[in-house]
């Protein structure tokens, strides 16, 4: 069972039927609402609370500082929103901020601001939704905790030192990846990096900016300039996230981790650090390369296992997911369809998982056992009224049923789809493949 959290949105609303709250409604209705869709979120905006706008409460200030997650609209600069802002961010909890102004103080531009507009395509607003859910996902794992009074930036700070052999790894590895072997890198993205290093107060901060901006060379700049006592919290939140995001730099230090560290880790950790790996060799067109890391970490794990160690399901499904994926990319597909297996055994009613064999099947043309894996993925989602239903794979089982030629089941998914996704809908409906849908 998911949890259930709690997000109360911060943001200019002005007088009903004004322009104000029209933006503000568009807004929540097509940004916030469907960043939020695929997790098990109450939302609430300040009109929600017995109709209150403009004034702030003491409900609204309780809701401020105790909601899992605040998102914060900062267009047009409304001192209440500043003020709101700044009541959430005293106590370090996650916020996510917003905006629709292109200028904003530079004490606000120190922290990521995720760009949205109302008159975007509808591929740009995806990607904004996609943005804000990459960093809903990052609080959701992190389990929205904070110890005391610190901030998420507190907790990557508190870095302890595995030793000095990683060390040395570490700072060789960033040293050799940038341009001219020069671990400080060169150019307008390396004056980048020193710049926000500088506005930030660190490279930690810094780099915590560029995961959530999902700006991989900005990564690979900041890398080398965090100090080699790496802990931890930080290979699992920076080198992992960053791999995963396609920084070369993140994904060669993240290998040396896996060759020379692993053993002080837990599994849970591992399969975290595996998982990051090989999305980065898939970002990164290294799936060769990493093949035989990943293979060794799968092979190490069954040999625990088999040795009476008890590891948790979903650490090693996750693990095998990795293999799973290098194979895919490499279009090893029997390889692929092999693990896959082993994965929907372990987690048989994970809609990724199946959607992901459906897939390898699909590419390995059995479009026989893709259809099925289709129905079951179908089947699950239906057992939950299509709850949280993911566009990806929406629109996936609508490509088979219309392959399998299943037209009024493709049709009936694609309504579900404009509805959860109205986006997404809209790419559909201009997709040639799709044509068949609205003839």
């Amino acid at each position: 069972m998911a949890n259930h959290y709690t997000c109360f949105v911060i943001s200019p609303i002005g007088e009903q039927h004004s322009p104000t709250r029209l933006a503000a409604d568009d807004a929540f209705e097509y940004i916030i609402k469907p960043s939020l869709d695929k997790y098990d979120f109450t939302v609430e905006r300040a009109d929600h609370i017995r109709g209150i706008t403009d004034t702030i409460t003491t409900e609204m200030i309780e809701r401020i500082q105790k909601s899992d997650l605040c998102i914060v609209d900062l267009t047009g600069l409304n001192p209440n929103v500043m003020y709101e802002c700044g009541r959430r961010h005293e106590n370090g909890k996650p916020c996510i901020l917003i905006s629709r102004d292109e200028t904003l103080p530079f004490d606000v531009v120190t922290h990521p601001v995720i760009r949205y507009s109302l008159d975007a395509s509808a591929k740009d607003v995806i990607n904004t939704i996609r943005l804000i859910q990459q960093n809903v996902q990052h609080f959701v794992d992190m389990g929205f905790e904070r110890a005391g009074n610190r901030t998420l930036n507190d907790v990557y700070r508190e870095v302890g030192t595995l030793n000095q052999k990683l060390d040395l790894v570490l700072k060789r590895i960033a040293s050799e990846a940038l341009p001219g072997n020069n671990a400080h890198g060169s150019g307008t993205k390396a004056n980048e990096a020193a710049e926000l290093i500088k506005k930030l107060g660190g490279a930690i901060p810094a780099i915590n900016f560029a995961l959530n901006n999902r700006d991989a060379e900005l990564i690979d700049h900041l890398l080398p300039r965090i100090p080699n006592k790496t802990s931890e919290n930080f290979i699992v939140g920076g080198l992992a996230q960053g791999a995963s995001l396609g920084s070369r730099v993140a994904f060669e230090m993240l290998e040396a981790v896996i060759t020379s560290q692993m053993d002080a880790f837990s599994w849970e950790t591992k399969a975290q650090v595996i998982s990051g790996y090989s999305a980065g060799a898939s970002r990164l067109d290294e799936e060769r390369r990493a093949l035989p890391v990943v293979k060794a970490e799968v092979e190490r794990m069954q040999f625990a296992i088999a040795n009476g160690t008890s590891i948790q399901s979903e650490q090693q499904t996750l693990i095998l997911n990795a293999l799973q994926r290098i194979y895919h990319g490499l279009k090893e597909y029997d390889n692929a369809i092999t693990i896959g297996e082993q994965v929907l055994q372990l987690a048989p009613n994970d809609d990724a998982y199946i959607y992901n064999q459906s897939l390898n099947f699909e590419k390995s043309g059995i479009q026989n056992s893709a259809l099925d894996q289709v129905d079951r993925l179908v089947d699950i989602l239906r057992e939950r009224d299509f709850a949280e239903s993911d566009d990806d794979h929406l629109v996936h089982a609508i490509g088979i049923y219309l392959n399998s030629n299943r037209v009024a089941d493709a049709r009936e998914l694609f309504l579900i789809l404009e509805n959860q996704h109205p986006f997404r809908g809209q790419l559909v409906r201009q997709t040639d493949k799709f044509k068949a849908l609205f003839d």
